[in-house]
């Protein structure tokens, strides 16, 4: 590596070198010399003998000083030389001719031996201070710098120099800047051999973690003049030799490496060589790009942290996001969330109806952008499409390339599942109007089938990355599978509890040893932080039980206190069983609970606690296992109410169960009001280990849950008007379709029913249309047609419809169903419209009208003895009412 040396006392004075002997010289081809070294060969630059007092030496011992780190390698390197005479390598590489390799390479322009070799470059040394404090979140990222602050106070950047006098990278205003309004430059050189580095060490909780980082570059260097590295912990990652871009003035690139989780220190390093000598043989006749001139420039350096396994929602803040960053064209179609009986999953969907985009063509896309791991991921979601190409298509895009279409009806769900590569990618879900652009006249003569309604809905979108679920740290290589078990005891017991031990049992997974992968996308180039082979857990689910907690590698001791390691991927966390980390059960003392280990690397907070490990975050009493409580002492600042030095309780693990303890200091505002535990308002019934409310009532004290402590349900009473209710629900069908998130018409019978226009012989109930059913439809005795609703109410409620039967046992009659318990039949004709209801429990449930051909199949003899009807049944005016 260079020096930063100004002894000047043994330089030369002339290019004589004295006593006939050539003089020693820094040559700086670092893919010859990675350590540097001083040659005697006589083939110095010319240049040099302009100024001899600063190049040329009588002593290789001082010329190794004055420009190189390690004098002792310089040393070497030039006594290995020394043997016999050779012609001396050219002081600058050759770089490649390939224009392509700049941008589309996942891997450095060059390679690592080259004259950006590790050693070649300053990245640290006496004046470098590389103690960086956890750098906090900006605009969504985990670190990021534009430079708008004019300077390098925002973080702690080191700025380092070799010659110590040339100088240095600036944040300067410019208009050339890619975010905002300043840009940080090199230093501007034109000392042969000099470098001017800018360099920032990652660490901390939050940005240790890993993930992707990407940077915009506008290099207008040129080999053999000068060059731009971009290094990593040591390693050179990027090599800018060439102006990027064809623009006049080049054109800015963004850079994406993914970084695995430990500490990275990052420099962007300028060096500068000079102007070949003219008679030199490689280089002579070399012709500079005008456009070098200008500037090279480094902006909008950020760190994105990893997606990691993330479901969206059916009602979470991320869930309408998504929905909210949907776009369209041709009319006024964005996706919404809505709520859906028949949802794959959950209670709610995403919906879009071809219907309202009112051009004849156009799209709507929802959009979700993910940053993959190092060894990438699945994409999986579920659609459900009453489409038909050419007319309509649902697109699912990664990177604007479609992974998925869908062209024609669905009879059930479909899952879908997209591998996705390293790196960011941005997804989305387009419905597609007229996708070939075809002419209406034309369009209109493509038929469609008859289950066809114009929508898409899709549900279940998950994402899960190969590595980061399972790494809390990689897992050390081993091909066969052991399991241990490790008990520990909790010491405390609640009145409800009845049992306090809490066995945990870890199992070593297979893993493999592999190469990190790397992605390409759009001009940028993603790559990794090592070229090394890096050790990564492989887990395959096979079975619906959730997988064992992650199993934490320990490192030898080497800062920890005697009887505790420290865990990989996590500085400063020492702990004597680290497969607790990670598990879905919070630990809630100390080492475990600290900001060091990630605050048991999530399971202490509900936010942040993976639901996909071994305890799933949401233990319940009275499980087999006999196992809990945990709750929830959360202590991460970024979702934690609670005071740790002003909690001072004896059962953390009752904080955050469920359960109000209503003394001992836990309903108090240092304890976030036993986490929620005691108002009815704010007790989360989804994690809690007890029922809220229920062995241990509510003692609201809380003045910020809007309950009062004279009411220890933590109960109010409003009047509400029940069709404001979320719950409520009308459909007389004057959409002629059926409500795609409200019924089920067609699959769950042997024909389906359909909404029709009335007639003047056969008029509705209320509006044109209503629901039919027809027993001709129906082919095979003691077949059925089925109509299916689905009403919720956490309180129950009132379903009002009106029905018409002509229907006449034996030949059909109408069974009304709940939840598949007949409440009753019709078996002789209705002849007009009568309205009829029915109450509705609390809860989610499927409301049926099942007309049934020949129910109790009657034989033909019985049939001919009868007269039959005209085998109808029509249903309008569907009213939920919720209580």
């Amino acid at each position: 590596g260079f020096a930063n040396s100004n002894n000047n006392n043994n330089m030369v004075a002339n290019n004589g070198g004295g006593g006939g002997r050539n003089p020693y010289y820094p040559h700086f081809d670092v893919r010859a010399y990675p350590d540097g070294a001083c040659l005697n060969d006589g083939h110095e630059p010319g240049d040099y003998s302009m100024n001899p007092s600063k190049y040329l030496f009588d002593d290789v011992e001082d010329c190794c000083e004055e420009w190189f780190l390690s004098v002792s390698l310089c040393r070497a390197a030039t006594m290995g030389e020394m043997s016999e005479a050779v012609p001396s390598p050219t002081p600058w590489p050759t770089p490649f001719d390939d224009e392509d390799i700049l941008l589309d390479t996942p891997w450095p322009t060059w390679d690592d031996n080259d004259y950006a070799g590790v050693d070649g470059i300053v990245t640290d040394g006496d004046d470098y201070d590389s103690n960086q404090a956890s750098v906090p979140a900006l605009g969504g990222h985990l670190f990021f710098e534009s430079f708008e602050s004019g300077d390098f106070d925002t973080y702690d950047w080191s700025l380092r120099t070799h010659p110590a006098r040339v100088d240095k990278w600036e944040a300067d205003q410019t208009a050339m800047a890619y975010d905002g309004r300043y840009a940080a430059r090199p230093g501007i050189l034109s000392t042969h051999g000099s470098q001017s580095n800018l360099t920032i060490s990652l660490e901390g909780m939050e940005v240790s973690r890993g993930g992707l980082l990407t940077f915009a570059i506008h290099a207008l260097v040129e080999m053999p003049v000068d060059v731009l590295h971009f290094c990593i912990n040591h390693e050179t990652i990027r090599t800018f030799d060439k102006i990027v871009g064809s623009g006049d003035m080049g054109e800015w690139a963004e850079v994406s490496v993914v970084l695995l989780p430990g500490e990275h220190t990052l420099t962007w390093s300028y060096q500068y060589f000079g102007m070949p000598n003219v008679n030199h043989p490689q280089f002579g006749s070399y012709r500079m790009d005008p456009r070098r001139v200008g500037n090279s420039w480094v902006d909008a350096i950020a760190l994105s942290a990893f997606t990691g396994d993330e479901a969206v929602s059916d009602d979470g803040s991320d869930a309408v996001a998504l929905a909210t960053h949907s776009r369209y064209n041709g009319g006024s179609a964005p996706w919404a969330l809505v709520r859906d009986f028949n949802a794959f999953l959950g209670s709610h969907c995403y919906i879009a109806y071809t219907g309202d985009i009112f051009a004849n063509q156009g799209f709507a896309e929802m959009e979700w952008t993910v940053v993959a791991g190092p060894d990438g991921g699945i994409l999986s979601f579920a659609a459900f499409a009453s489409l038909y190409a050419p007319h309509d298509t649902l697109e699912f895009t990664v990177n604007g390339f479609p992974e998925v279409v869908m062209t024609k009806p669905s009879q059930n769900w479909e899952q879908k599942y997209v591998e996705i590569d390293p790196g960011r990618h941005v997804l989305k879900w387009r419905l597609v109007k007229n996708p070939p652009g075809l002419a209406q006249n034309i369009l209109n003569e493509v038929g469609l089938p008859e289950e066809y309604q114009g929508y898409v809905k899709v549900d279940a979108i998950m994402y899960r990355d190969n590595v980061v679920h399972y790494e809390a740290a990689a897992t050390k290589p081993t091909t066969t599978s052991t399991t241990r078990a490790t008990t520990r005891a909790t010491t405390t017991k609640k009145a409800t509890t009845t049992t306090t031990t809490t066995p945990k049992t870890t199992t070593t997974t297979s893993t493999s040893t592999t190469t990190t992968p790397t992605t390409t996308e759009e001009p940028t180039t993603t790559t990794k932080a090592t070229t090394t082979s890096t050790t990564t857990t492989t887990t395959t689910t096979t079975t619906v039980p959730p997988p064992p907690p992650p199993v934490v590698v320990l490192k030898p001791a080497e800062d920890c206190p005697p009887g505790l390691l420290p865990v990989e991927g996590l500085p400063g966390c020492c702990l004597e069983e680290a497969s607790y980390l990670g598990d879905g059960a919070c630990d809630p003392w100390a080492p475990y609970n600290t900001e060091e280990c990630a605050f048991d690397l999530g399971d202490c907070c509900r936010e942040t606690c993976n639901p996909d490990t071994f305890y799933g975050c949401d233990t319940k009493e009275g499980n087999a296992e006999e196992m809990g409580p945990f709750g929830f002492f959360c202590l991460d600042p970024r979702h934690g109410i609670i005071d740790e030095v002003g909690c001072d309780v004896e059962n953390r693990e009752w904080v955050g169960d469920g359960g109000c303890d209503a003394e001992g200091g836990y309903n108090t505002e240092a304890c976030g009001w036993d986490m929620g535990d005691c108002c009815e308002g704010t007790c989360d019934a989804d994690h809690s280990f007890y029922p809220c409310g229920a062995n241990q009532p509510y003692t609201c004290l809380n003045p910020n849950a809007g309950k009062t402590s004279s009411d220890p349900t933590g109960s109010s009473v409003k009047e509400e008007d029940p069709k404001d209710s979320p719950y409520y629900f009308h459909d007389g069908f004057e959409a002629n379709v059926f409500h795609p998130l409200r019924w089920r018409w067609m699959g769950i019978g042997d024909a389906k029913w359909d909404t029709v226009e009335q007639v003047p012989e056969a008029p509705a109930a209320e509006g044109r249309f209503y629901a039919e059913a027809r027993t001709e439809y129906i082919i095979d005795d003691q077949g059925t047609s089925i109509l299916e609703l689905n009403v919720d109410s956490p309180d129950g409620g009132t379903l009002s419809f009106q029905i018409q039967a002509l229907i006449k046992a034996p030949f059909d009659d109408v069974v009304i169903e709940v939840d598949g318990s007949p409440t009753g039949v019709i078996m002789q004709a209705i002849e007009g419209w009568d309205a009829q209801s029915l109450d509705v429990p609390p809860g989610q449930h499927a409301v049926r009208w099942v007309h049934r051909k020949n129910p109790m199949d009657a034989s033909e003899e019985q049939l001919a003895a009868s007269e039959r009807n005209a085998g109808i049944t029509r249903i309008d005016d569907v009213t939920f009412l919720p209580h």
